[in-house]
């Protein structure tokens, strides 16, 4: 019972950590971003929905490969929830994204010709 408890205690501590860990991050890139001077932008549209989604499925591939390093004791949950959450923004960014692509278009097809 005891060691239960331990077990649980110890994740969340390491969810609160992985929670911690992306708010720093996100403030870092937020700041980063405010500071940096504009730059041109290059590339298609194209070439930047391809670059998102590749590092989507690489971040979610990491994360996976993760868990399952997790579940056979080869790996540490400090390690493994930042990996999940930067998935998971992952995803909700590119779905996000998605909505708004697709709430462009319907918007543009209801325009009188």
């Amino acid at each position: 019972m005891a060691e239960s408890i331990s077990q649980r205690l110890s994740a969340t501590t390491a969810y609160q950590q992985g929670l911690e860990a992306q708010r720093n991050a996100f403030a870092e890139q937020l700041t980063s971003a405010t500071e940096a001077e504009p730059q041109p932008a290059t590339g298609t549209f194209l070439q930047t929905v391809r670059s998102l989604a590749e590092g989507a499925i690489t971040d979610h591939r990491a994360a996976e490969e993760l868990s399952y390093q997790a579940v056979r004791g080869e790996a540490e949950l400090t390690d493994v929830i930042p990996a999940i959450l930067n998935a998971e923004q992952q995803l909700n960014t590119i779905v996000a994204f998605r909505d708004r692509i697709l709430s462009a278009y319907q918007t543009i097809a209801r325009m009188p010709l």
